[in-house]
C-alpha cells in the first residue's frame, strides 16, 4: 500500500475518485467483450469446479492406503515387541 492509495475497506480518497470510477464502470456496462469475458470466465471456473469434485475420489483412495500402510506396521510393531518380551 502507497500513500495516495486510501485504506483498505475505507472510503475513497476523495470525490473526484470516486466520480471517475463510477464512469469507468458505467463506460464498461456497454462494451460487447465483457459478457464474452465473464461467460468464459464462468466457463473455467466451472470447469476447475468439476476437477476439484473429481479430485475428491484420488484424496479417498491415498488416505485410504495410508491407513492401510498404518495397520501393516501396527501389526509389525506388534509383533517385534511380543517376540522381544519372548526372549
Amino acid at each position: 500500500m502507497t500513500l495516495d492509495e486510501p485504506p483498505r475497506g475505507g472510503p475513497p480518497a476523495s470525490r473526484e475518485d470516486d466520480s471517475s470510477s463510477r464512469k469507468a464502470s458505467e463506460a464498461s456496462v456497454g462494451a460487447p467483450g465483457l459478457s464474452e469475458s465473464k461467460s468464459e470466465k464462468a466457463d473455467m471456473l466451472e470447469g476447475l469446479a468439476k476437477k476439484v469434485a473429481g479430485m475428491a475420489v484420488v484424496f479417498t483412495e491415498a488416505n485410504a492406503a495410508r491407513e492401510k500402510e498404518r495397520e501393516a506396521l501396527r501389526e509389525k510393531h506388534l509383533n517385534v515387541l511380543m517376540c522381544i518380551e519372548e526372549t
